[in-house]
């Protein structure tokens, strides 16, 4: 657009504020940086990680609208302004260089500035309007990690549901008397709030989840859940993450406050959900809403994700889906469906299959192939199988361009030497069997044979 006030312009900084239930805000979920207050009262980033770092946090030091014009979100605001790419941005910077993927930056400036025709009259924000007044206009929240799955390449910072299983996984390593770190005080090491999905390796340095570590993420502070109520006159849009949002208690609250007060109408909703609540008493709130995103979870069909997503099934998925469908169909909500995929090695050759999944739901329906995963170091990524597997997966999609290009990005983005992938492929093998034996199935009946085969062909401490 001519009027962008550059090219890098992105209208998140402008309009919008994550503030999360560990007490930290930022300009948007995906952004490499987000900030917090210091019991010394210094504005500090998580950038760079520390075994210190939720002991420095003291949690919700600034208002929404107080952290929404902090110097960090200042700085960000005159670096888009000159034209610069802020480092608080660089995850969207490295998305753009693969031009089949659009950045959320490029998502979003499409949503707010309507440069799709199905976003017309949502926002229609004006670069240089919002540049000169920007105030708080759209809030991402997430409420806590109150979660009804316990997905393999999930975290107990995103689902409660992993608490009770990785207790079980504690105890299973600790009376076979698998390696483990523990504290000078006879504690059980942990290393920070995410599942560790390190491969329980039996001669390999592991960490093992402590009780600090394993917590619920409580909801918000009953003072700032009233701030953010106190907005909802100003706000155009709610984003929601989790956990799962609708099993959140005070997000079904905020949902039906804005609905009482009459402000609905003007909120549109963003909500990252695994698409297992679409239920009338859910799907009936949403009605009252302007516009609904829902960006829904979907990692593989049938038994691919079963195995991925437990405990649902995917019969179940489906007609939660049809109920979705008929509310959109009939125009009872306005919505937009986008399906997105975490790629892992489990459904590497399952991504023709979920254009059965989408043909459930209009026409409307997006999808996002998703070629990273949520821990750095998780023994599920695809850049551990061995090239001759890649390349059958390669030629697979030889005739679907779009998933063939971004697989092929990622491979060669990723690259692995031969002795990191044999190492990281017994992590693969030890993590398959381990959540196989907690439980109780077994990876043989699930997976592709492609993948069975090479599994087959790993051997295992466990």
């Amino acid at each position: 657009m001519d009027n962008f006030p550059s090219k890098t312009f992105c209208a998140f900084p402008f309009t919008h504020l994550v503030i999360h239930n560990g007490g930290t805000y930022g300009p948007c979920c995906g952004a490499s940086e987000h900030f917090f207050v210091k019991e010394n009262d210094k504005v500090a980033s998580d950038k760079m990680f520390s075994s210190t770092f939720t002991k420095q946090i003291r949690p919700y030091g600034l208002g929404i609208e107080e952290a929404f014009n902090s110097e960090p979100m200042e700085h960000i605001r005159q670096e888009l302004l000159k034209g610069n790419k802020p480092s608080a941005c660089e995850s969207c910077w490295k998305a753009e260089e693969d031009e089949l993927i659009k950045s959320k930056r490029q998502a979003n400036n499409d949503l707010y500035f309507a440069l799709r025709p199905e976003f017309k009259d949502l926002f229609d924000y004006k670069p240089n309007e919002i540049s000169i007044n920007p105030y708080v206009r759209s809030l991402d929240l997430k409420f806590s990690n109150k979660c009804n799955l316990h997905c393999l390449m999930c975290s107990t910072g995103n689902s409660d549901m992993w608490i009770p299983l990785d207790d079980k996984i504690n105890q299973y390593l600790i009376k076979r008397d698998l390696k483990r770190d523990v504290n000078a005080d006879g504690t059980l090491h942990w290393e920070d709030e995410f599942h560790d999905t390190n491969m329980y390796h039996s001669s390999d340095h592991h960490v093992i989840h402590g009780k600090e570590g394993r917590k619920n993420f409580d909801s918000f502070p009953q003072e700032r859940y009233e701030e953010v109520k106190s907005l909802i006159p100003q706000l155009r849009e709610i984003q929601c993450t989790g956990g799962e949002p609708f099993v959140s208690k005070q997000f079904i609250e905020l949902l039906e406050y804005a609905v009482e007060t009459g402000h609905a109408e003007h909120i549109a909703l963003e909500i990252t959900t695994n698409g297992t609540k679409f239920v009338t008493d859910v799907m009936e709130l949403l009605t009252h809403f302007k516009h609904i995103r829902f960006l829904v979870s979907i990692d593989g069909a049938g038994s691919i994700y079963e195995y991925i997503r437990a405990p649902f099934k995917y019969d179940m998925l489906l007609e939660r889906l049809h109920v979705l469908n008929d509310y959109m169909v009939t125009d009872k909500i306005n919505a937009y469906v986008d399906i997105s995929t975490v790629a892992m090695s489990y459904n590497l050759f399952d991504y023709y299959n979920l254009d059965d999944v989408a043909s459930v739901l209009p026409t409307s329906v997006g999808h996002n192939l998703s070629m990273t995963l949520y821990n750095k170091d998780s023994p599920l990524h695809i850049k551990w199988l061995p090239d001759k597997l890649i390349d059958i997966a390669l030629n697979l999609y030889a005739d679907s361009p779009v998933i063939h290009q971004q697989l092929q990005f990622y491979v060669e983005s990723n690259y692995v030497d031969p002795a990191t992938k044999l190492h990281n492929q017994r992590r693969m093998k030890n993590y398959t069997v381990l959540m196989d034996k907690m439980l109780n199935r077994d990876y043989h009946d699930f997976l592709d044979p492609h993948l069975v085969k090479f599994l087959d062909s790993v051997e295992s401490d466990l």
